[in-house]
């Protein structure tokens, strides 16, 4: 355990050094000791780590290793999406077929990309900050066949999640809905106040005390994200209630 720790924190180091150098998405004025890593690099790093997921149970892997994984797959993300890797966000969806192990892995993804890409750090510098917000646009505006874009399907795998687990793994669902709360700020207001979304929360809070948190936390962003009209927000309450 103690020696894939050790790699992964390598890789990471690595894809994280693209933006605090002179090369890459990242505009730094200072280069590094060691240069980024470059694209075809990158590419054998993202298969390897797709092919280890697939051969191994995550369910046996300790939980730092897991959340290692999630952060170097983030920046992965950060690194080449979309141009380099436009399938990203349904090659990783796809964890959610696999078993328990593997949706909490797509999970904790979910929360490095907030963690990395989404939330502010005032020392971010402006190239990185610059990378991050063409990939949160390309998040919005990328469309699939079915005029989907890839928030709408992170979101829809997040509802599934949500609602296949609410009764028989509370721990599943209330993670999947902390999650979609972290998206809630940025993403378009059609994915955040809808029936689906309103009933899924109201169903939730009613399961247990770790839902109900996690629903609440959710109708509390709702209230909170700048919706124009207070009849918007006498709604969200009134869906728990």
């Amino acid at each position: 355990q103690q020696a894939k720790f050790f790699a992964l924190s390598t890789l990471q180091s690595c894809l994280d050094r693209t933006f605090k150098s002179g090369e890459g998405p990242g505009l730094a004025t200072t280069p590094p000791p060691i240069a980024p890593m470059p694209p075809e690099a990158r590419l054998e790093v993202r298969l390897g780590l797709l092919a280890f997921i697939a051969e191994r149970e995550m369910g046996q892997e300790e939980s730092f290793i897991r959340t290692k994984l999630a952060v170097v797959l983030a920046l992965c993300i950060k690194n080449d999406y979309p141009d380099q890797w436009p399938s990203a966000w349904v090659d990783l969806q796809q964890l959610v077929d696999h078993g328990n192990a593997n949706t909490e892995l797509w999970l904790r993804i979910l929360a490095a990309v907030d963690e990395e890409i989404v939330s502010f750090h005032v020392d971010r510098q402006p190239g990185e900050v610059a990378r991050n917000t063409a990939v949160k646009d390309a998040m919005r505006c990328h469309v699939d066949a079915e005029g989907r874009s890839a928030v709408a399907h992170l979101c829809g795998g997040l509802f599934q999640v949500a609602r296949a687990h609410g009764a028989v793994g509370p721990h599943l669902a209330s993670l999947a809905l902390s999650t979609y709360q972290r998206f809630m700020g940025w993403i378009d207001h059609s994915l955040v106040l809808s029936d689906q979304v309103l009933d899924l929360l109201a169903a939730s809070a009613a399961l247990d005390s770790e839902m109900a948190e996690a629903a609440l936390g959710c109708a509390l962003e709702m209230a909170t994200k700048g919706l124009s009209r207070d009849e918007t927000k006498v709604t969200v309450a009134a869906s728990l209630l």
